[in-house]
């Protein structure tokens, strides 16, 4: 069996943007309703429609922040190396006068 392949990140978020855009379809269509009885329950069919999407856009958005956090440590990790570097570069040529 071959692990989950590792999808690009401008491919999350253009299936985020497109699952959005379902769930904003779906809300949509019924709020254009006239009539609130029918409105209501157009409204709660999109609304049984929209959760499994939903759902999905949630997972790929963990998944993003999950990304971003893990660029962020690994920048914060460069900015700590550069930093020290740096201090040391400066107590080098401050020894040599």
């Amino acid at each position: 069996m071959t692990p989950p392949r590792r999808l690009p990140t401008r491919v999350l978020a253009a299936r985020y943007r497109a699952l959005h855009g379902e769930v904003c379809a779906l809300f949509d269509a019924a709020a254009d309703i006239d009539d609130p009885g029918e409105r209501a329950q157009a409204l709660a069919a999109a609304q049984r429609d929209a959760a499994p999407l939903i759902a999905q856009a949630r997972e790929l958005g963990a998944e993003q922040a999950r990304r971003a956090r893990r660029l962020a440590r690994w920048m914060r990790g460069c900015a700590w190396t550069v930093g020290a570097a740096g201090l040391l570069a400066l107590a080098w040529l401050s020894q040599r006068g």
